[in-house]
């Protein structure tokens, strides 16, 4: 998990809302022609940091995969010191048919957005549905500046001067910590595996080399006592007899 980013929670159906269940088809100019689908605004406006989404068509083929894509869209009306003015659409997200996928929203803007449905040109009829997540999110970086803040006795939310100042260098050094703990982490995990096989391998080759020796000594032991030694030290070293 990248450092800042939130974790969410599936286990809690009630934590997921529909917010737009939308199907459209396309003029049928002839037998081999059909009008495209406009981009679709969903209708919907939203103030989320994840949503879900699914989209198909009940007429496609079994080779198809894209199943268009979903943009956030921001509508920024003149007035103050704005310089933004007009609409404003995010990346596209790619989409595939029949899969629900977790969309992490572009959060460019503390204004809500909407969200705008483009489908395949080549798609004769469409459904797209768009679920709300409204759960808990769990951040480490914020979870952690924000009791620093409160243990500061200010609103980490709200800072202002020196201490806005000092709660971004602490912010920075937590995220910074917390990347290198996963770094460490992950090392100790490949030098963990490393060690263990280097282990298996020198295990193996000694127990190749005591049976090596058993073996010769088998040789020149009568052919009874020689096959007893040969099984004894195979169900020693756990060792199959057809393998070697």
């Amino acid at each position: 998990m990248p450092a800042g980013q939130d974790l969410i929670f599936f286990d809690n159906s009630e934590d997921w809302q529909v917010v737009a269940n939308i199907n459209r088809t396309a003029t049928i100019v002839n037998e081999n022609s059909h009008t495209p689908i406009l981009p679709i605004d969903l209708g919907v406006s939203l103030f989320s940091d994840y949503i879900a989404v699914i989209a198909g068509t009940t007429r496609g083929k079994p080779s198809w995969q894209f199943a268009g894509d979903i943009r956030q869209v921001y509508n920024f009306a003149p007035g103050g010191n704005n310089p933004v003015t007009g609409v404003l659409q995010s990346l596209p997200t790619r989409l595939f048919i029949n899969r629900l996928q977790i969309v992490e929203t572009n959060r460019i803007s503390p204004d809500r957005f909407r969200l705008r449905y483009t489908p395949p040109f080549w798609f004769k009829d469409c459904s797209v549905r768009v679920y709300e997540y409204t759960g808990d999110t769990l951040n480490f970086v914020k979870d952690a500046l924000f009791s620093i803040g409160n243990a500061l006795g200010v609103d980490p939310n709200q800072p202002s001067g020196l201490i806005e100042a000092q709660l971004t260098i602490i912010e920075e050094l937590i995220t910074d910590k917390f990347a290198e703990l996963q770094t460490r982490e992950s090392s100790q995990v490949q030098l963990d595996d490393f060690r263990e096989s280097q282990l298996s391998t020198r295990i193996s080759q000694t127990n190749a080399g005591v049976y090596t020796l058993a073996e010769g000594l088998a040789a020149i032991l009568p052919p009874e006592q020689g096959e007893a030694l040969r099984r004894a030290v195979s169900n020693r070293l756990q060792l199959d007899l057809g393998f070697l």
